[in-house]
């Protein structure tokens, strides 16, 4: 959050904005990273799944396969470094700015809002 207000602050003093437009700046600066929803992934020993099932979700916490949240995840962000591979133990290679994650064949996403009791 100081970096993201420190930048408001700089671009706002470079553009000669007055004293209430760079607080709307940082203010709309805190809005914008406060709607942010963050995705927590773990591996999950707990469910195991059958007949075709992919997913189950209880509110904000789901056990999901491993391969059916990569699918996801590169249908949302195309340009990704990420990749997770389902797999029997946890492992992660850093490559030139990539990275692979090996998890358990199933794994929890726990969607967490980025509010400052839960960051």
């Amino acid at each position: 959050m100081d970096q993201i207000l420190f930048k408001a602050a700089h671009q706002s003093v470079l553009e000669g904005k007055s004293v209430d437009a760079m607080a709307t700046v940082l203010i709309d600066a805190v809005f914008d990273q406060s709607l942010v929803t963050y995705e927590y992934v773990a591996p999950n020993r707990l469910f195991r799944f059958n007949g075709g099932t992919k997913s189950i979700q209880i509110g904000n916490v789901r056990a999901t396969l491993t391969s059916e949240l990569q699918t996801e995840r590169q249908t949302a962000y195309p340009k990704g470094n990420v990749t997770l591979i389902p797999g029997d133990e946890f492992s992660m290679t850093l490559h030139a700015g990539t990275a692979s994650i090996t998890l358990y064949g199933i794994c929890w996403v726990v969607s967490v809002d980025a509010i400052a009791e839960n960051v």
